[in-house]
């Protein structure tokens, strides 16, 4: 089957709007054929009859043709690039080389713009190769990024007899799971800058299920060997987990722990213990912490009883002192902690979070409380479970903490539902009316406990309605009062300005605390009477105006929606509304989309009625013509024709011909936009008096933009054309795909001989003349054409033939020059900037041009003839590449940059004539212009006399058009 389209299918070409509807309108008619196609299939099938081949094959050919043209349609083709990449850094680590996979440009997008995302490696399994080809293919594309490796190993003889292959330097995240025994014989040498170390072995049972608890002795010494592992030495650890069996660490043949640098450190025996390991105990945690100094955050589950040796050591140890421990964790399952928390020394104590799972009695007091009678003077939140505690120890450690601010009264925090059952067997409360009585404050309670408590949480308690009412009252009494009643309560909600000492009693009245009760009552009286304190209020009336005039949007398609300025400036206040209703040049803008927004007639109506007389910028869009039956249109143009400043059309070229603008004496800049839409041939009379309607009589129209057509543009179309109009835009470039505007170098010098006022002028000419073009040849034969005010020159020249014109313009007053070309000169063919520049260009003082279509010689020939230069800008080519069709699309087949050769032309030196003595700013942005030389440049502008120093140098990379990426997208 033939496609319009199968050259685009397996590429990442994004389709135009007129190309989809093309697609979709093929793709229904296929699709009814597919239909068809499966409804005899299925008939055949159900009624078990032998199905044609012919037919199989039939539906197999639609069933590709369908799906591989729907995926053109795709909305992803047409994301940006910007975008494409934001997604791909929410994608997990583990789909990096899947995503390389997909397609040439999301690869290339992928390789180049995400390191991070080749930061993680994720692997599970340590022979050699794989290992090795996984480190050295991340570590080139994470581009020196630290790494973040993930291990799993196996419980089998290759994991524990291969050495791993090392993980290279730039580890600096390692995190490794599996089996304890393929965990602790790890053969590897930790990286240097190794700063986060995770090992985790408690998601997998043991191969030998002993008891649960068994002692370290009941496994053969092989078994659990940690000495090989080098993990354990790494020195510059900054965070560690370990979930292992902890018994080897305890053995007088392993050394202790050191980690000097150590920070964050969790040490989790619970998960180990429910794998039958023998797991965390009090030891073991006394050993690993004496070892680390420097630790801010500990957290710490122990789940394993001490035996009567480790006890004996614990019992003459020395204290352990952590200067920096903030935070301290600790889940006690034996009731051992005491033993921990006796030769601890913690000054910067400041949150403790504690759950014991033995009950305390009045012998055996809960080891919260020796912590806190030592360490908790600065404590500012504790969170506890007290349904192990005896009644008299929770309040003993509620009074010792006289600084808490954050109290968390919580359940156990392994299993709410077996903490529910475990609470109904025993028949304990956790938290009750006598427990928050002793939080209330009194006057006959002066030693009120938590004083200083700003937040009280409290999960799973038996806390009555009036207790707990009783306790918020009393808690915020002293820093809650109802809303006064104020002496300013006529002004509120006004705009009245307060005078100085009314300020100062405003100040005074306002409440500094937090309030209790009626927060919605007492938030409106603080925002009411600090809203007569804004400074806004106190603004005088012409910065108001100033303000308001500055908050319209630029885009003049905007102006008249409520939810811009100037309608929104309305909707604050009464005095905003009055203020903005007595500026007219307000509303001095109107936008009209006909006939898409109807409604817009009657808000244009007001915004004539409150621009009073002033003259008005009006924007229309146009899709049809105007007719005589368009009464609301017609009516809103003949009462605000006279008062146009400023005229801006978009549209078709036959909706804007028969458009009125007879009686528009004031009109000063016109804008005829016809681009965005197909170049329509109209009708021999029509097309030729386009120029000879009405929008081409304003006689007093200085500035104009055309992008129309220049089709039936002849000698002879028009009596006179804009006398005194001092800018003129011709931009042939078409927006519309695959469409020309036919602007050609004759027809741009047939309208600049009528302007001889012009100061400022830009042509952009993308149509080329051919040599049978007899209304051409006659007019480029003319007389040449002096413009004697135009200071101001830009051409965009697709086909080097501004020659020809240049050579019909005599331009005494010319200043600043831009030139762009797409096509590439030669030797034979001179770029038409260099005969410009030799007639022309004693006085020009400012150059912009793209080096890319210039012949060496011809560029630095161009410097040479401009001894009044003082602004030079190299720049790349502003014109996008997709408004010329493929035959008429000029290729760079050898771009030039800007190189070291061309700046030495312009370096000054004792022996050679200096060039562009006058030049102060220099930018360039399309270069390969290396360090030395830009040096030699800059230097030898400064040293040389009777050469200007340099001003200002701008040298930045060439931005990458967004044209370019897709043909290359195309053409994978």
């Amino acid at each position: 089957m033939n496609s319009p389209f199968s050259h685009f299918l397996r590429t990442n070409y994004a389709l135009s709007d007129t190309e989809l509807q093309q697609l979709k309108e093929m793709l229904v008619q296929y699709e009814v054929k597919l239909r068809v196609v499966n409804a005899i299939y299925a008939k055949l099938v159900r009624s078990k009859r032998r199905t044609p081949k012919a037919l199989i094959e039939r539906r197999k050919v639609l069933k590709q043709f369908v799906t591989s043209h729907r995926a053109l349609i795709s909305p992803i083709r047409h994301l940006p690039l910007e975008i494409l990449q934001e997604i791909f850094q929410w994608c997990p680590p583990e789909s990096s080389i899947r995503l390389t996979h997909v397609c040439s440009l999301w690869r290339s997008i992928f390789l180049s713009t995400a390191p991070l995302r080749w930061s993680t490696v994720h692997v599970n399994s340590v022979a050699e190769k794989p290992f090795r080809h996984l480190v050295q293919l991340f570590s080139e594309r994470s581009r020196g990024v630290p790494l973040k490796f993930s291990v799993c190993l196996n419980d089998d003889e290759s994991s524990r007899s291969r050495k791993v292959p090392c993980t290279s330097e730039g580890c600096r995240d390692l995190q490794v799971t599996g089996f304890p025994q393929a965990v602790m014989n790890l053969d590897v040498e930790a990286p240097s800058i190794l700063e986060d170390l995770s090992i985790d072995c408690s998601q997998f049972p043991a191969s030998r299920p002993p008891t649960p608890f068994r002692r370290a002795s009941h496994y053969p010494a092989s078994y659990l060997s940690c000495t090989t592992c080098g993990l354990f030495e790494a020195v510059n650890l900054r965070s560690l987990c370990l979930r292992i069996p902890f018994d080897n660490l305890i053995f007088p043949r392993y050394s202790r722990p050191s980690w000097p640098n150590l920070t964050e450190l969790t040490l989790d025996g619970l998960e180990c213990a429910a794998k039958a390991y023998a797991t965390l105990n009090v030891a073991i945690v006394v050993r690993i912490l004496s070892g680390c100094p420097q630790l801010v955050g500990c957290t710490l589950w122990i789940a394993s009883p001490m035996d009567k040796s480790a006890l004996g050591d614990l019992s003459s140890a020395p204290d352990i002192f952590l200067p920096r421990l903030e935070y301290l964790f600790t889940y006690d399952r034996v009731g051992e902690s005491r033993h921990l928390f006796r030769l601890l020394q913690l000054p910067a104590l400041q949150e403790i979070e504690f759950h014991p799972e033995v009950q305390a009695s009045q012998l055996e007091r809960t080891p919260l409380l020796l912590l806190l009678k030592n360490w908790g003077q600065n404590l500012k939140r504790l969170t506890v479970d007290p349904s192990y505690f005896v009644k008299y120890d929770l309040w003993q450690c509620l009074r010792l903490i006289t600084s808490v601010t954050h109290l968390t009264i919580t359940h156990d925090v392994l299993s709410s539902a077996d903490y529910e059952k475990k609470m109904r067997k025993t028949g304990r409360v956790i938290f009750d009316d006598i427990d928050i009585r002793k939080l209330i404050p009194s006057s006959t309670n002066p030693s009120v406990l938590c004083p200083n408590l700003k937040e009280f949480h409290c999960l799973n308690h038996d806390v009555s309605d009036d207790a707990l009412s009783e306790f918020f009252e009393a808690r915020c009494a002293s820093a809650v009062i109802m809303a006064p009643v104020s002496p300013f309560a006529p002004f509120l909600h006004t705009n009245y300005v307060p005078s100085d000492a009314e300020l100062v009693q405003i100040n005074l009245t306002q409440p500094s605390k937090s309030l209790f009760g009626k927060r919605d009552a007492l938030q409106d009286f603080i925002n009411s009477h600090r809203a007569l304190t804004s400074p806004i209020r106190r603004l005088p009336f012409d910065i108001i105006r100033s303000i308001f005039l500055l908050c319209r949007p630029m885009e003049t398609d905007r102006i008249m929606k409520a939810t811009d300025a100037p309608i929104l400036i309305t909707h604050v206040c009464n005095h905003w509304r009055s203020v903005a209703l007595t500026i007219p040049h307000l509303w001095t803008m109107i936008y009209i989309d006909k006939p898409k927004e109807k409604h817009s007639y009657q808000l244009a109506w007001k915004f004539l009625e409150r621009s009073r007389d002033l003259p008005l910028t009006f924007t229309m869009r146009l899709e049809q013509k105007i007719s005589p039956s368009d009464q609301d249109f017609l009516s809103l143009l003949s009462h605000s024709a006279h008062r146009w400043r400023m005229l801006h059309i978009t549209g078709p070229k036959w909706a804007i011909i028969p458009f009125p603008v007879d009686d528009s004496p004031n009109l000063d800049a016109l804008c005829l936009d016809c681009s965005e839409y197909p170049t329509y041939w109209l009708p021999a009379g029509e097309e030729k008096d386009f120029f000879k309607s009405n929008l081409f009589k304003a006689d007093n129209v200085q500035r104009l933009f055309l992008r129309i057509s220049f089709i039936g543009f002849t000698s002879g179309r028009f009596p006179s054309f804009f006398p005194h109009l001092t800018d003129l835009i011709l931009d042939g470039t078409a927006r519309a795909p695959g469409e020309h505007l036919h602007l050609s170098v004759s027809k741009a010098f047939l309208i600049l001989s009528h302007c001889p006022r012009l100061i400022r002028c830009s042509l952009w000419i993308a149509t080329s003349t051919h040599k049978s073009d007899r209304f051409a040849a006659h007019v480029m034969s003319s007389q040449p054409v002096s413009l004697p005010l135009l200071e101001y020159l830009f051409v965009f020249d697709a086909f080097a033939e501004a020659k020809g014109l240049f050579q019909l313009l005599e331009l005494p007053a010319l200043r600043r020059v831009e030139f762009h070309s797409a096509t590439q000169a030669t030797h034979l063919e001179r770029s038409p900037l260099l005969y410009l520049i030799k007639h022309w260009g004693q006085r020009i003082e400012e150059l912009v041009v793209d080096p890319a279509y210039f012949a060496k010689y011809d560029l630095w020939q161009c410097f040479r003839l401009l001894p009044s230069l003082r602004h030079l800008t190299i720049n790349h080519n502003v014109v996008p590449y997709t408004n010329f069709s493929q035959s008429n699309r000029v290729s760079r087949s050898n771009p030039d940059c800007f190189d070291d050769a061309d700046i030495k032309i312009l370096t000054p030196s004792a022996t050679t004539p200096a060039i562009c003595q006058k030049l102060q700013v220099f930018s360039c942005s399309h270069h390969r212009i290396t360090r030395p030389a830009l040096k030699n440049f800059i230097a030898a502008r400064r040293a040389v006399p009777g050469v200007e120093p340099l001003w200002k140098v701008v040298i930045s990379p060439p931005p990458v058009p967004q044209e370019l990426l897709a043909s290359d997208s195309q053409r994978d």
